[in-house]
């Protein structure tokens, strides 16, 4: 966990278990992979280095083999002051 609060994760794991042991609220009807979430809303396989902004998730791609995501990084919505 990086001090910004950027997670590096691999494309695979299930957003269920993301949101189950970090306390996010990624959807889990579109996608069951966060690399599938991800290829879901942007219409496609985005290329290494693209920054996305997904229902306020900030999403940057690390890394990527063929039509596969392998790793991204993370960062979570802002928590709310108080």
């Amino acid at each position: 966990l990086a001090a910004s609060g950027t997670l590096e994760i691999r494309g695979d794991v299930r957003l269920r278990d993301l949101n189950r042991e970090l306390g996010w609220n990624l959807p889990e009807n579109e996608a069951a992979t966060l690399a599938g979430f991800v290829v879901a809303r942007h219409r496609g396989i985005p290329p290494v280095g693209q920054e996305l902004m997904l229902d306020g998730y900030g999403i940057r791609i690390l890394e990527r083999r063929g039509l596969r995501l392998d790793r991204l990084s993370v960062r979570p919505p802002e928590a709310p002051a108080g």
